[in-house]
């Protein structure tokens, strides 16, 4: 029960940590250009923003290189328990603390949890496949001005809805009853990014 609340607590969190240092980065970017043009600014409150983006930044980036270094140190791990030479450059789920990694020379894969200090290995025979998943929402965009304002001459803004893909998800299909699904959370680049990767790894 500890091992599952652990996990689960660190994932919320690693889940989080990734877009908050994105909008520290370009708070402390935009606060950081003002300061240097403008410099009625330097007493004011876009020293503050720049001083608080730029330490939450920081923060994010110790974090994500704290988790990255526990990763590895379990994979160690489980390359010592395990006679095996899992890659820890390419884990697949990172950073959270669930993820899987490979060893393309023993054609042995492991899906490890660091939070939890457990892990299960399989054999590259196991692996039934890979495919990305998403989502499609809606939202309304401008697309341009209607009819005029009855007794103006400005005419009213048009909104139409766009579909777009959201919440790609690398879905891996394990021959293990217990768990046959294991999802990872990830960008669209970073989806085709780990599709061909792992084709190289299993297919190579």
């Amino acid at each position: 029960m500890t091992g599952t609340i652990r996990t689960l607590s660190q994932a919320v969190l690693m889940a989080l940590v990734v877009p908050v240092g994105g909008i520290a980065l370009l708070a402390a970017a935009g606060s950081g250009l003002t300061l240097v043009f403008d410099e009625a600014s330097r007493s004011g409150g876009a020293r503050t923003v720049f001083l608080v983006s730029l330490a939450v930044l920081v923060s994010v980036l110790m974090l994500l290189a704290r988790m990255l270094r526990r990763s590895k140190r379990f994979v160690a791990h489980v390359n010592q328990e395990e006679g095996l030479q899992l890659d820890p450059r390419h884990l697949l789920g990172y950073p959270s603390p669930v993820f899987v990694a490979f060893d393309h020379i023993q054609r042995r894969f492991a899906l490890c949890n660091a939070a939890a200090r457990n892990y299960r290995v399989y054999d590259f025979q196991h692996m039934l496949g890979w495919h990305t998943e998403w989502s499609n929402r809606t939202r309304m965009e401008l697309s341009g001005a209607g009819d005029y304002i009855r007794g103006t001459s400005m005419r009213s803004p048009t909104f139409e809805p766009v579909e777009y893909a959201d919440n790609f998800r690398l879905v891996l299909s394990v021959a293990d009853a217990q768990t046959p699904r294991l999802e990872f959370p990830v960008s669209e680049r970073e989806a085709h990014r780990w599709s061909a990767r792992l084709n190289a790894i299993f297919n190579g």
